[in-house]
This record gives structure tokens, C-alpha cells and sequence, in this order.
């Protein structure tokens, strides 16, 4: 699973910005995946990489979730206070 390969290489995901109707999660990562094998991904897994992009030594699962209306980044900025 890609959990396995994110955790070999924390830079797999793509950076996010600051976006004015979610929050500012300009130091956190995406990853889309499907839970159906061959389908198109609709699910994101947003990260952050810990103590910075730097040197990370943690990926820190903010969260998981559909990408539909942007609910899932809407709760990041939300789960991290960025509202």
C-alpha cells in the first residue's frame, strides 16, 4: 500500500497552498488513492511532515477522506486550527 512507500519517501505527496475559503495548509501534503483497484482516485490523505519539510522524521496523518466539496481539506484546516 502507499502507506509503506510514503513512509520510504515522505515527499510523494504533493505540497498544498493557503486557500481563502479552506485555511492556510501551506505546510501539509496530498495524496490521492482508491480503495477500488483500477478506478480513478477519489480519496486524498492530507499529511504533514514533522518537525519540518526539511528533515522529516515523522509523516503526521492529519486526514482522510473523500475529496467531494473539499470536505477532507476543510477538516485538516479545521483538525489544525487554520480556519
Amino acid at each position: 500500500m502507499f502507506m509503506q512507500k510514503l513512509i520510504v519517501n515522505p515527499f510523494l505527496g504533493q505540497p498544498l497552498t493557503h486557500q481563502e475559503n479552506i485555511g492556510n495548509l501551506g505546510d501539509c501534503r496530498k495524496i490521492y488513492f482508491s480503495d477500488r483497484p483500477g478506478k480513478a482516485p477519489d480519496y486524498r490523505l492530507v499529511y504533514m511532515l514533522e518537525p519540518d519539510e526539511e528533515n522529516p522524521t515523522t509523516v503526521y496523518v492529519v486526514a482522510i477522506g473523500k475529496r467531494d466539496k473539499k470536505r477532507v481539506y476543510k477538516e485538516a484546516a479545521k483538525r489544525l486550527d487554520r480556519r
